[in-house]
C-alpha cells in the first residue's frame, strides 16, 4: 500500500495506514463517507460469485493479535469497496486485500478509471486445504 500524505493518516500513537480513494470536500460528503465506514450494507464473503462494479476503494491497517498467546502478528486489512450505486462491501480477508492491491498497483487509483471497474467475488483453494476469499476481473 502505497503511503500518499493525502490519503494517510497517523492520529496520535496509531500508525495504522489508510487508504482512501473517496473524494469528500464538502461536510456532507464527509459525514457520508464516515457512515459508509462505520455500518457497510454488504459483508463480501456472502457474495461470492456474484459482481460488483468498483468505484472507490477504502483500506485501513489494523494490527492483529494471536487470540490465544496474546502476541502480536502481522498486520490486517479491512477493505471496503464503494459500488457505482453508493452500496458498500466490507471484508478483513488478507487474501483479498492482497488481490485488491494488485488491481491498484495495475489499474491505478481508481479516481483515474474511465468507468468502474467490474469484478467476481471468488474463492480459491489454499495449500493447507481451506478456500480464501478473492475476486476475478469481468
Amino acid at each position: 500500500m502505497e503511503n500518499n500524505d493525502n490519503k494517510t493518516l497517523t492520529i496520535a500513537n496509531n500508525s495504522n495506514r489508510t487508504y482512501c480513494s473517496v473524494k469528500a470536500e464538502t461536510m456532507a460528503d464527509k459525514k457520508k463517507l464516515y457512515n459508509a465506514l462505520e455500518s457497510c450494507d454488504v459483508i463480501i464473503n456472502d457474495i461470492v460469485g456474484q459482481k460488483i462494479k468498483i468505484k472507490d476503494i477504502y483500506i485501513q491497517e489494523f494490527p492483529r493479535v494471536n487470540k490465544e498467546t496474546g502476541e502480536p502478528m502481522s498486520n490486517g486489512h479491512r477493505v471496503i469497496l464503494f459500488d457505482d450505486a453508493g452500496k458498500t462491501y466490507v471484508t478483513a480477508s488478507n487474501y483479498f486485500f492482497v488481490s485488491l492491491v494488485k488491481v491498484l498497483n495495475t489499474f491505478g487509483d481508481p479516481n483515474t478509471w474511465d468507468n468502474p471497474l467490474e469484478i467476481e467475488v471468488t474463492k480459491r483453494p489454499t495449500k493447507g486445504g481451506n478456500n480464501c476469499l478473492s475476486l476475478k476481473l469481468v
